[in-house]
C-alpha cells in the first residue's frame, strides 16, 4: 500500500511516497516543484498544474493521498473535559468552542486530539478549521482526479516527529498550559516560506501551536534590497549562500556585511517567537 503525502506551500509543492509493507513503513522518494514567485502570475494555476503531474505518477484508485491545511487557517484550543470517552468529547466540542473561535461554528470542521487522561478527564488539543478553507484544498484535487483520504493540519502533523503517535494518550495529571512550567518544554521552529510553525511539547506531548508570521522571504526580499537584484536571484543566494557568521575572526567585511543582513532579518523572527511565548493562551 502506498501513501502519497502533499504539502502545498507558497514556494514549493513537495510530495513524498510512503510504502507500508510488513509492518514496516519505508520512504520511496521526495519531490518538489518550485513555484513561480514572479507576482505577476496566477499562483493557482502552477498548482493546479503540480497537483495534474503528481496525479499522472500514481494510481488514483488505489494509493491513499494526504494533504494538509496551513497552520494560519487553523485554530487551536486547550480543552478539560471531565471525561475522556472520544464520542463524548466530540459531542461536547462544539459547545465548548462556541464563543472561543473567530468564526461560527457552524462554519467550521472541528476535530479532538486527545493529549493525556487523569482518571476519567481528558486534556485535549482542539483543532478547527472553516469548511470552505478545506472544500478548496478537495476541490483543486478533484479537478485533478485525486480524492483525498486525509486532509490533515499542518501543526499536528509535524507533531508527530515528536510523539508517539501510535499510542495511546498517556496517563499523566492534567497539563493546562497555564500550569506548565517552561523548563519542561521544548519550542520547535518550522521555518517556511512566508510563513513559520512554532510548536511547543512538554515531556513529548504537544500543548501550544503558534503561526508566526516570518519566513525565508523575508530575509530574501532584506538581500534583494540590500545588493538591488531580483527576489529570484536572491532566493537562490539565500539557499546557496546564506550563513550568520558565530566568530568575525579571519572573515572578510563582505562576509561580515552578508552574516548581519540575515541576522537582522531572524531577529524580527526572534521578537516575534518571544511574543507568542508570553502569551498563556494558544493562539491561530
Amino acid at each position: 500500500m502506498r501513501s502519497i503525502g502533499i504539502d502545498i506551500g507558497t514556494y514549493s509543492i513537495k510530495y513524498a511516497e510512503i510504502e507500508y509493507s510488513n509492518k514496516n513503513y519505508s520512504l520511496k522518494s521526495f519531490h518538489e516543484f518550485i513555484l513561480p514567485q514572479d507576482p505577476s502570475t496566477d499562483p493557482f494555476v502552477h498548482i493546479v498544474d503540480a497537483l495534474k503531474k503528481i496525479a499522472s505518477t500514481y494510481d488514483t484508485d488505489l494509493d491513499r493521498f494526504v494533504l494538509g491545511i496551513r497552520q494560519e487557517y487553523v485554530c487551536n484550543r486547550m480543552v478539560e473535559f471531565p471525561f475522556k470517552q472520544k464520542f463524548k468529547i466530540e459531542k461536547s466540542l462544539s459547545f465548548e468552542l462556541e464563543d472561543d473561535l473567530p468564526f461560527d461554528i457552524e462554519d467550521a470542521v472541528i476535530h479532538p486530539k486527545i493529549i493525556s487522561t487523569n482518571g476519567d478527564s481528558a486534556s485535549i488539543m482542539a483543532f478547527a478549521a472553516l469548511k470552505s478553507n478545506i472544500a478548496a484544498i478537495i476541490k483543486a484535487c478533484n479537478d485533478v482526479g485525486i480524492d483525498p483520504d486525509i486532509v490533515s493540519c499542518e501543526g499536528a502533523a509535524l507533531s508527530n516527529f515528536f510523539e508517539m503517535w501510535a499510542d495511546a494518550p498517556k496517563e499523566i495529571a492534567p497539563q493546562v498550559e497555564d500550569n506548565i512550567e517552561q523548563s519542561d518544554c521544548i519550542a520547535t521552529i518550522y521555518l517556511g516560506h512566508s510563513k513559520s510553525l512554532m510548536a511547543v511539547h512538554h515531556k513529548k506531548q504537544l500543548v501550544a501551536l503558534r503561526s508566526i508570521h516570518f519566513g525565508g522571504l523575508e530575509v530574501a526580499q532584506a538581500i534583494a534590497k540590500k545588493y538591488n537584484i531580483s527576489i529570484v536571484e536572491a532566493l537562490k543566494t539565500l539557499q546557496e549562500k546564506a550563513f550568520i557568521l558565530t566568530s568575525q575572526k579571519n572573515v572578510s567585511q563582505d562576509q561580515i556585511t552578508f552574516s548581519n543582513l540575515i541576522a537582522s532579518s531572524v531577529d524580527s523572527m526572534a521578537t516575534e517567537v518571544k511574543r507568542r511565548t508570553i502569551s498563556k493562551k494558544p493562539k491561530p
